[in-house]
Formats: structure tokens, C-alpha cells, sequence
């Protein structure tokens, strides 16, 4: 299982997001959403992540701040950043932030997915197929 964070300052994004993880996917997990950019970096000290998926536009720090704050300490994990807004550079910005992909939104979850098990090398196990 391929555990994700969830950071939007919209609950009703985080939300959508989390449910079709939970409905629609048998190997990527939603295991903590966040709505600052301080609540992120919590987290990721926290817990044990795989991927982040990030708002740009985020309160108290915004995006870029937390995704080079993480790329300080930690290599490993996923982040994919992703804006609303059409019309800056950030896309250019968190790949130098430090993200390894950017989506400009809306997105299409089904694509999301696929891109986190693709990135990840994620292969399958028995369990995944028949929980227990």
C-alpha cells in the first residue's frame, strides 16, 4: 500500500480526494490530510509517508516553503505539487522547489493514481487483491 498525505487549505478538496482513495483504490491510501503548510510538516515528521500531494496556495507557509523544508531532510518521498492558478510560473517554481511533479488543477484522480503507482514501482501484493 502506497501510504498518501493530502494538503489543501479547501477541506472539500481533501476531502474528494481521500474518498476516491478510499473507494476507487486497492493500492494508494489517504493516511492524513493537512490545511497549512505548518500541519504538513508535522505530519511528514510523524508519520510514515510515501507521496505528498500539495497545494501551492497554502496558509501559514505556502507550498514551495514546505516542499524545500522537506527536501532538506528527506529524499525519498513523492511530492506532487499542484495550483488553480493558471496564470504564475509555478510549475517551473516546485520542480526548483523541489517536487518531482506538477498538476495543474483540476486533475483527474484516475490519472493521479496511476502517476503515484508508476513513480513508486509499486507492485502489487497478495493482499492488496484479497484483504483479509
Amino acid at each position: 500500500m502506497i501510504n498518501i498525505l493530502v494538503a489543501d487549505d479547501y477541506p472539500a478538496v481533501r476531502q474528494v480526494i481521500s474518498t476516491y482513495f478510499d473507494y476507487h483504490s486497492r493500492h494508494v491510501k489517504v493516511i492524513a490530510q493537512a490545511g497549512t503548510g505548518k500541519e504538513v510538516l508535522d505530519l511528514v515528521e510523524n508519520l510514515r509517508l510515501d507521496a505528498i500531494l500539495i497545494d501551492i496556495l497554502l496558509p501559514e507557509m505556502n507550498g514551495l516553503e514546505v516542499i524545500r523544508k522537506i527536501r532538506e531532510t528527506n529524499s525519498y518521498i513523492l511530492i506532487i505539487a499542484f495550483s488553480g492558478d493558471k496564470y504564475s510560473n509555478y510549475e517551473e517554481k516546485s520542480l526548483e522547489a523541489g517536487a518531482d511533479y506538477f498538476i495543474p488543477k483540476p486533475y483527474d484522480l484516475v490519472d493521479l493514481e496511476e502517476m503515484i503507482i508508476k513513480d513508486r514501482d509499486y507492485q502489487p501484493s497478495y493482499n492488496d487483491f484479497y484483504l483479509i
